[in-house]
Formats: C-alpha cells, structure tokens, sequence
C-alpha cells in the first residue's frame, strides 16, 4: 500500500530520474557483469508491471493508461544498460580470446623454435629421470644411439675410463650420478670405450640436476660434445710442432758444427800438408820417425772423415745424386754389413719388386744404411735380427697414407727394423743431434745417426723412429719417388798420381799457415806461384801480371768479395783463366760454377799433394804426368 502510494505521488519525469540514478549508483557499486543481470531483470520486472497495471491486474490510483506508459518507459532505461553491457561483455571476452590465441600461437612458435635449436645443436642433450630413463634426446645424441653408446639408459653400456691414468671409472663418478646426487658437473673430460666395439669415443660432459616442486631431485640434463677428432688433431700438431722444433734445434747445431769443420780442416790442411812433405820418399823407412808420422798421417785422415760426417749434418757436404733403384743398392751393400755386423747378427731382406727409382747419392745412402745397421748391432749386444724392408707407397694429404712433413705423392720407403733392447723416450727425442750418444765415449762418436738424419733431409724426405724398451727399434725412410734416368752407379777409387807442370799459378788464401802450405805443395808440383791474402789484391795482382793462368783460392775470405765473388770477377777480366775454388765448408756451388762453365773447379780440404796436383792438371795446358 506504501508503494502504490508512493508510486501514485510521483510524476513520470520524477520516476525516470530516480531509476536512472539508482542505476547509476547499482553500476558503480556491483561488477559488470551483475550489473547486466540486475537490470536486464528489473527491465522485465518494469514491463511485467506496466502490462499488469494495463491490463487491470494490478490496481494503481490514477489514470492507467498513464502508470502504465510510465512503467515501460522506465523498464527502457535498464534494458539500455543490459544491452549496452552485454555488448560490452561480448566484445571484451571477443578481445580476450584473441589475445589468448596470439599468445597461444606465439608460445607454440617459440616452442618449435627453440625445439629446432637444440635438435641443431652440435653437442648431445639428454634428459632423464631420477633412474636415468632417457625421456628426451636431441638429434646429436640420438647418433650415439646407433653405435650402441645407449638405448634407454644414458651410457650404461659403455665403459668409462679416465682419459689421464687409463683407469677404468666406476660409475659413483659418471657425470649422470653426481648430477642424480644433486652435484653439477662441467666439462668433464672422459674416453668411453664403446660396446662391441673397439672405438674409443672422448667426451666433454656435463649434468646438472632436475629438481620437483618439493626440491628433491626428480633427474638430469646432460649435454656432451665428442672430441675425438680435436684430440687426434691435437696430438698430430703437437707432434709436427715437435718436429718442427727437432727439425730447428739441428739445423742451428749443423751450422755451428759447420763452422767448427770449416776450421778443423784448415788445421788438418796444415798438418796433413807437412806430414806429406816429411813422409816423401820414407814410405818404405822403418825407422821410429817415419812410423809417427804415419799415425799423425793417419789421425788425420780419421779427422778428415769426422769433418766429412758434420759437414753431412749441416748439409754443407756436396751430394752427386742419380736415379737409382734403392732395392739395387740395398744388395750391393748388403756383403758389407754382413761383415761389419758379424756372425751373431742375421740380415733379412725383404724387398718389393717394382718398387721405383729414387734420386739419391749412392754413396751417402751406402753410408746411412751402413750407419743404421750399426747402430742395430750395438743394440744387440747378444746377437738378433736386423730386417730391411722396401717398398713402395703413395702419401696422400690427409688419411690414414699421410705422413706429416711430406708433400703427396709417391715415395719409395724403406725400412730398418732389430731386434734390440729399444729405447725410452728421453732418448728418441735426441738420437739425431750431433754428438749425442749412449754408447761409451770411446765406441761411438754420435755422429752417425745425425749423418742418417741429414742424409734424409737432403734427399727431399723424412725419417721417422719407433721404439719401446725391450721391444726392438724400427728406422723408416721415405725417400721421393722419381722417373728412371741411364747412369752407373759406381764409386771412383782415388789414385795417387804425379804431375808436372810450367803454368803460372796464383793461391789467395787469408790464413797464412794454409796459404803457405798450398804455396809449398804447388811449388812441389813444378808450377811458378804467387800468392795473395784477400780478394782485392788477389785481382789487382792479376791486372798485372797477365801471365796468371790458374787461380786457387778459398771460399770463406773477409773484405769486399767472397772466393766465387773474386773468381767470377777474375774469369770476367781474364777469360783464358783457370779456377780451382778450395773450401773446408764443402758447400754445393751448382748454380756460381754453372755460370763459370768449364773454368772453375772444387777442392775440398783437406786435400793431399796428389789431389791438388790431379786438379789443377785439369786446368793446365802445359803439364806432363810423371810415372
């Protein structure tokens, strides 16, 4: 009755304002979505109440017609609200499913991409739960799946082993447990050897620990990356760095050892040259002087032959290299090291037909293998087997047929194996300096494997040595293969001969004590002789005395010119001239007497009265040979 009474005392623009800021309030008061339900439903209530008062249900005061338009209009406000709320609703939650769908799309493209990252890692990923089931393996690890590394259990088959000691590692150590105990592993290096297998796999592993909401460790994640391959490439540039620096270290001591021959031969020059002069015509003299004579004579020939052996390791003795087939060589030799090693040393030969030529000095690799085998008896004191092997191989650049420090292509190998007590270490890293040896001081002079050594470098190849104590040692040569070229190989015999001569001679030598002698050696022979200190004067000399018509002079001179700088010079002034260019350094010099042709010629030192009257013959127009 209060209602209807009140309702009745208001007009139709005083209902429309209260509704309106009644709703108002309801709006700002309750959430959006209460608020559309409200007055959705006090729409319905405001049209129900209208058609009740028009249709005479609900008895209001006043005229019906009018309550009854006022109570639609009022029911028109709340259904303005709900709808603009439901369409408001409808667009939020439109707005919100699509974001929901770019989020979701974008979570799945983020998921694929980081998918496709570690399936493209190079290095192993696995998952695994708290019994080191694998529950994921990315595309590198799934690899090891098919050469038996695991199936389901991360590296349960394989052995582990510890790269350092060899000692197999038991599994409370693998990475995979300490990461299940809750410890995290970086970087543990690791030589697995594989199931069924002989390969060995290096791993850098690492595993850290999965943890579950309630912080106990629920698995793992472990990654590895196989460093077999750098490992191998590690050891092959530690090896050529090795190589390089052996390689380096001798040839700075073949050059000292170089310069020491130099002037051990003009001191052996100077004493050989004055024990000939004292020995002429006592040959057949039993007497006690004559006899040491012929030791000093002798020492010095054993000298001569030392000086000979370094100027072979500094690679300053001259090489006459031919083609010639190694197997060839080997047999002709081979009568010599049967002596030389004796009864209780067997040679076995086993050479490969067809192996090819090789251009070498014959003499200097008579000499190498002779080396060789000695040093394979001296390590056989009570007797055993030295094996010779040839044979014939293509080098190739990288793979198994590579062989570092050598250019591809075809070599011919040989090999000197024995039976011998072997080596450590220590000693194969030095057996190819100069000097260095372990036999007694009095048995060897260490000078023979460096002979090998240089011989070797010379010829364009390698050698290489393989040796373990108690287990033999094994020399292996590669030697460049080349075309078979027509020559004999033949070793000329010197013979002492005697000439006589009437050419004028000059000798420009800066050691005074070698200088004389040659002076006195040339004066022997019959030939008229002059002689200067150096260079300079040596050619101011010849402008003026025109009647020069053989020049001997040594390499290694101080001042302005050298001794080919001073000979090019002098045949250039003097066409006609004759050079005999001597040198204790017993260099090569193709390419300067090349450009002398037929003028000049070399003697070594130290040299006999014999030799150097046999080369300046050579040159002389005038000379008659004395029987």
């Amino acid at each position: 009755m209060l209602v209807t009474e009140s309702l009745a005392g208001l007009d139709v623009g005083g209902a429309v304002v209260w509704g309106a800021t009644a709703f108002v309030s309801l709006y700002l008061l309750i959430t959006v979505r209460t608020l559309r339900i409200l007055f959705g439903t006090m729409s319905v209530v405001l049209i129900a109440l209208g058609l009740a008062v028009q249709t005479g249900l609900v008895s209001i005061p006043g005229p019906t017609s009018n309550i009854s338009r006022a109570f639609l209009a009022a029911s028109s406000i709340p259904m303005l609200f709900a709808i603009l709320l439901a369409v408001q609703y409808r667009n939020k939650s439109a707005l919100q499913g699509r974001q929901i769908d770019m989020l979701n799309a974008d979570n799945a493209r983020k998921s694929f991409l980081l998918t496709q990252a570690i399936e493209g890692l190079s290095e192993g990923l696995v998952i695994m739960d708290a019994r080191k089931t694998v529950l994921y393996a990315n595309r590198a690890a799934r690899s090891y799946i098919d050469i038996g590394l695991f199936r389901d259990k991360f590296l349960e088959a394989a052995r582990y082993v510890d790269p350092h000691s060899g000692a197999p590692l038991p599994k409370s150590k693998r990475p995979s447990t300490l990461a299940l105990a809750g410890m995290t592993v970086l970087e543990e290096e690791l030589l697995l050897a594989l199931p069924d297998s002989d390969r060995e796999v290096r791993l850098l592993e690492s595993a850290v620990p999965l943890h579950a909401h309630d912080g106990k460790v629920d698995g793992a994640i472990l990654w590895f990356r196989d460093i077999t391959g750098e490992r191998e490439l590690e050891r092959k540039n530690r090896d050529i760095e090795q190589q390089l620096t052996q390689a380096q270290k001798l040839e700075a001591v073949g050059q000292l050892a170089g310069g020491i021959a130099h002037d051990f031969n003009n001191l052996l020059q100077v004493i050989m040259g004055n024990v000939d002069f004292l020995l002429e015509g006592k040959e057949a003299d039993p007497s006690p002087s004559s006899r040491f004579l012929k030791q000093i004579k002798m020492a010095g020939e054993r000298g001569s032959q030392l000086t000979r052996r370094l100027l072979a390791f500094s690679k300053g003795q001259p090489d006459d290299p031919i083609s010639v087939d190694l197997n060839e060589l080997i047999k002709g030799v081979t009568p010599l090291l049967e002596r030389s090693l004796g009864g209780q040393v067997k040679i076995s030969e086993k050479l490969s037909d067809g192996l090819g030529h090789t251009l070498i000095d014959p003499n200097a690799f008579e000499n190498a293998l002779l080396n060789l085998a000695v040093n394979a008896r001296d390590a056989m004191p009570a007797g055993g087997m030295l094996s010779i092997t040839s044979r014939r191989q293509i080098v190739s650049e990288d793979g198994p047929d590579a062989v570092p420090g050598l250019v591809p292509g075809g070599y011919v190998v040989l090999e000197v194996r024995d039976t011998g007590i072997g080596m450590t270490e220590e000693v194969k890293q030095r057996i190819f300096e100069p000097f260095y040896t372990t036999k007694a001081h009095d048995v060897g002079s260490g000078l023979g494997l460096a002979m090998v050594y240089s011989f070797v470098q010379r010829s364009g190849g390698v050698i290489r040595v393989e040796s373990e104590p108690g287990h033999g040692t094994a020399f292996t040569m590669w030697l460049p293969e080349v075309e078979p070229v027509g020559g004999q190989v033949a070793l000329a015999s010197a013979t002492a001969v005697a000439w006589k001569g009437e050419e004028t001679v000059l000798v420009v030598d800066d050691d005074d004590d070698v200088r004389d002698m040659i002076v006195q050696m040339v004066e022997s022979i019959g030939y008229k002789v002059y002689s200067r200190d150096n260079a300079v004067e040596g050619l101011l000399f010849l402008q003026r005395h025109p009647e020069v018509e053989i020049l001997l002079t040594d390499v290694a001179m101080p001042g302005a010119y050298n001794g080919l700088q001073f000979a090019d010079r002098a045949i250039k002034a003097k066409p006609d001239l004759r050079v005999v260019i001597t040198t204790g350094y017993a260099e090569k010099f193709d390419k300067e007497l090349m450009d002398m042709g037929d003028h000049a010629s070399v003697l070594l030192k130290p040299f006999t009265k014999d030799d150097l009257a046999a080369k300046v013959a050579r040159h002389a127009t005038h000379h008659a040979r004395v029987a």
